[in-house]
């Protein structure tokens, strides 16, 4: 799928604010990846390790604590995004990557590679996983927080587009051509109320999510999106749903 990555720079460059404010469910994913990183690497020494799209460092502030006497790379699109983590960061060892994940190069020799919320925008997530294959060490961990199919269905069904989340057995097919063995899976659903369908777009320009097209919607696409929603997805008590789905994956090279 074709990202327009200066849209997704810009949407999300805007609201990093309201982001870290609203994104409950990116938090709940990246508090739930650092379990899962915990888990994973209770017999393992992480002296390296390069987190991809550390938005606002809801993940970024878990490693930190986790690995304290690690050297941490810290990549993502957005630059402003490093003002939030540097003040986690404090005097620990940190260097900052700005770019295109799928473009930068990658640090060498890491321990572990982790990525909470920004797979999903990849153009090409087979390229990726393959690169960081190579920057990881033999038994290095790879862990991912991404979506799965369905994720956030009522605004695709409403809309008729969305973003593409590849399905798990997909996913595990791209890992072992890259040369991980896949360790755990876990997928969930976490589905926010909204009193109408305009709270709901609200809450997707706010937390970025609406980088998908650059289209502007006239009064009269609004109107229908809005009608649409409503009929489609209000309950008995007048509200409607959107509906998110998670999902975490670790991998060792």
């Amino acid at each position: 799928m074709n990202i327009d990555k200066q849209l997704v720079e810009r949407r999300f460059s805007k609201q990093l604010a309201t982001y870290h404010r609203l994104a409950v469910v990116q938090k709940e994913t990246a508090r739930r990846l650092a379990t899962a990183i915990a888990h994973r690497t209770t017999d393992m020494d992480i002296l390296r390790g390069l987190e991809i799209g550390i938005g606002t460092g809801f993940l970024s502030n878990h490693l930190l604590k986790q690995y304290p006497c690690a050297m941490w790379y810290f990549n993502d699109l957005v630059a402003q995004a490093f003002d939030w983590v540097s003040r986690q960061a404090d005097q620990k060892q940190v260097a900052f990557l700005p770019g295109d994940a799928e473009r930068i190069a990658f640090p060498e020799k890491l321990d572990l590679l982790a990525s909470a919320s920004a797979m999903q925008w990849f153009e090409n997530p087979p390229v990726f996983l393959s690169k960081a294959s190579a920057a990881l060490n033999p038994g290095g961990l790879l862990a991912l927080g991404t979506f799965a199919p369905g994720n956030l269905d009522e605004v695709n069904r409403a809309t008729g587009s969305g973003l593409e989340y590849p399905s798990v057995d997909r996913l595990e097919q791209w890992l072992l051509a890259a040369g991980f063995r896949r360790l755990h899976v876990d997928c969930w659903e976490h589905t926010l109320i909204f009193p109408n369908a305009t709270a709901v777009l609200r809450h997707l320009r706010d937390t970025g999510v609406n980088a998908v097209t650059s289209s502007i919607w006239t009064p009269r696409h609004l109107r229908c999106f809005c009608e649409n929603y409503q009929r489609l997805f209000r309950d008995r008590s007048g509200n409607v749903t959107l509906t998110y789905k998670p999902l975490l994956l670790t991998a060792e090279r």
